[in-house]
């Protein structure tokens, strides 16, 4: 199953345009020596958005055009994926 929603697509460019952005600023070669503006607040900026719209999005397929049951096993399948990547890999190996 596919979830897309095409007016995020444009949000999602945006996004990825101001981190792109963020780091050529601080690009000396860019522009002949000269720098320009420190832009990293809006890199930081894009960052959040990008990673907001792809939570909703997760969210999206896990939560639409499923049954109850496999929409629940989908979730804590999810869950406990997401969980077992955020641990530190010093308290999963042995």
């Amino acid at each position: 199953m596919s979830v897309r929603v095409p007016c995020l697509d444009g949000l999602r460019g945006i996004s990825v345009c101001l981190v792109l952005l963020a780091h050529l600023s601080g690009t000396r070669e860019l522009t002949s020596g000269a720098r320009l503006p420190e832009l990293y607040g809006l890199g930081n900026l894009g960052v959040r958005v990008f990673f907001v719209i792809s939570g909703f999005l997760i969210t999206l397929l896990c939560c639409t055009n499923a049954p109850p049951p496999v929409a629940s096993r989908c979730r804590a399948s999810f869950c406990a994926v997401r969980f077992a990547s955020c641990l530190p890999r010093s308290c999963t190996s042995g």
